[in-house]
């Protein structure tokens, strides 16, 4: 008897996916002009404690402005990480516009005892932008639980603006403080919990397509590949996987099926018996070999997606030419127990010309007749 080796793949046919939309790496710069440099007296009118009104009213207002429009941000039900990332960004710049304020604020005996409350507010302010920016923008709960430290701090803001306005009252000065409208200043209450992140999904593997989900027989192999987005891997599948000598190219998957008999001729005084040496009489092994994707550190979610879909594609349609062997290895072992010693041989021939066609239209339905490929050159392969 001689043996069977047939070979199945599958082919990069054309396959095409868009490319997931690419999210921005930086924040927006703070779109707020600085103030102008804090130097002792360069108000109009001169002196130091006009020069200090002046700065801590702009600190009053454009500090307070920027923390009063955190608290849509933090109650809405949709939370926004990356939009409340931005605006402490902005929060920062405008705290930090303002280094040396404190000692400016000494210089004048109405507004002294502000300085030290100024570096307090800026020291509680810069340890929830910290934990802010060292979390993803992303992270919602991070993001949150900094932006309410922060809107926290508008209360500190709005008393060292009415303060500020009494001292300049004292120097017949106007510190110009803008209102905040007490909507914006309310404040926050209890905040509902948010909505559990879905985790990421799972890149699959051969531990997901192994010998467990092709059945007995099946031994699976891989080829790695990389890339960022999915025509990268697909390129990458052109260039390293298994060459298909129907297509002329590298297959993205590809099924191996071996026949082994367990088979006897036995002479008799007139004839000969074929006789089965175990059940059942034919069976067929598999050599499955399929894509082994190794993403990037951070893969794009959308890629992630794309990449087990395709990859469960793949195992589906060689799963399907190993089931249409193994059904072939049934009825080769059905023909053993009906066959002589002068027909069996054609019996089985018959059944792997059959199977080996059945392997044939499989392909050329899913991709081979897009290709421009046809039957007959697949059976004469």
């Amino acid at each position: 008897m001689r043996g069977w080796i047939v070979v199945a793949a599958i082919i990069l046919a054309g396959c095409s996916a868009a490319a997931p939309t690419a999210a921005p790496s930086t924040l927006p710069s703070p779109s707020r002009a600085a103030p102008p440099a804090l130097a002792p007296g360069n108000a109009t009118g001169g002196g130091p404690c006009a020069t200090a009104v002046r700065h801590l009213g702009a600190f009053v207002n454009q500090v307070g402005e920027l923390l009063a429009e955190l608290r849509p941000e933090i109650v809405t039900p949709a939370f926004d990480g990356p939009a409340t990332a931005s605006q402490i960004s902005r929060i920062s710049a405008a705290i930090g516009s303002f280094d040396g304020l404190a000692d400016l604020s000494g210089r004048c005996q109405a507004t002294s005892a502000i300085g030290p409350r100024i570096t307090a507010l800026a020291g509680t302010a810069r340890l929830a932008i910290d934990a802010a920016q060292s979390a993803s923008a992303s992270d919602d709960e991070a993001q949150r639980s900094a932006a309410t430290t922060l809107f926290g701090l508008l209360t500190d803001v709005l008393a060292i603006g009415r303060d500020v306005t009494a001292a300049a009252a004292s120097l017949g000065l106007d510190a110009r403080i803008a209102a905040i409208p007490e909507a914006s200043a309310r404040p926050l209450g209890s905040l509902d919990p948010l909505p559990t992140p879905t985790p990421p999904a799972a890149v699959s593997g051969l531990d997901r397509f192994g010998p467990a989900f092709f059945g007995p027989g099946s031994t699976v192999t891989s080829y790695g590949v990389s890339g960022s987005t999915p025509s990268a891997i697909l390129d990458s599948m052109r260039a390293h996987g298994p060459f298909d000598r129907w297509v002329g190219l590298r297959a993205e998957a590809l099924t191996v099926a071996r026949a082994s008999q367990h088979i006897q001729l036995r002479p008799t005084a007139t004839d000969c018996q074929v006789v089965a040496t175990s059940q059942p009489a034919v069976t067929f092994t598999f050599t499955i070999t399929l894509p082994r994707w190794s993403p990037p550190k951070h893969p794009d979610e959308a890629t992630v997606a794309w990449w087990n879909a395709e990859l469960a594609r793949a195992a589906t349609h060689e799963k399907h030419h190993v089931d249409l062997w193994r059904t072939a290895g049934k009825q080769m072992s059905s023909a053993v127990g009906t066959s002589s010693c002068v027909n069996l041989s054609t019996h089985i021939d018959a059944i792997v010309r059959q199977a080996t066609r059945a392997n044939c239209q499989f392909d050329l339905d899913e991709y081979g007749r897009a290709l421009g490929l046809t039957l007959e050159s697949c059976l004469n392969q």
